[in-house]
């Protein structure tokens, strides 16, 4: 969910950003199959004024990508009015993304990840920095972890009860 909030991001950011416009097209609250963001990746931008739907794009396809174009044309004239955090917060339930997660505990992510839009980009998105806070936030802590995952050669000369290769 945090990449998709990313992409969300990286898509107001730069609204012909084509690879955060097809994250957000394959992520769950949007659903488009592989066969269709094929199609879609050959050609231009997708919420460009001229942009044009490829010939072989399927029907639902069209509709989900209509849908993009609206919301994204809705939320596109708040840029300048609205902070960050209400931006893409926006943009996101009106694409479905709460709806868009079988988990129920993602939506704890995303409340965290929009939290630290407020924290790091009250007033100007800035995703590379987004992209490092949310790494910290979200890395797991194994240092308790019983399991260690490691190279043959740095498990050199340590002794383990059991070793699975």
């Amino acid at each position: 969910m945090v990449i998709d909030l990313l992409a969300a991001c990286r898509l107001i950011e730069d609204p012909d950003n084509r690879l955060a416009a097809l994250s957000i097209l394959r992520s769950p609250w949007c659903g488009l199959l592989l066969p269709d963001l094929e199609l879609l990746a050959a050609g231009g931008s997708v919420l460009s004024e001229d942009f044009e739907s490829p010939p072989g794009l399927s029907p639902d396809a069209g509709q989900r990508l209509q849908r993009l174009r609206q919301v994204w044309q809705r939320c596109h004239h708040l840029r300048d009015e609205a902070p960050p955090r209400t931006l893409l917060e926006t943009f996101w339930l009106q694409m479905g993304g709460a709806d868009g997660y079988a988990d129920p505990g993602l939506l704890d992510h995303a409340d965290r990840f929009l939290q630290l839009v407020d924290r790091h980009c009250p007033e100007v998105l800035d995703t590379d920095v987004l992209q490092r806070a949310a790494e910290k936030l979200f890395a797991n802590d194994v240092s308790r972890s019983r399991l260690q995952i490691m190279t043959i050669h740095k498990a050199k000369g340590l002794e383990f009860d059991h070793v699975i290769l």
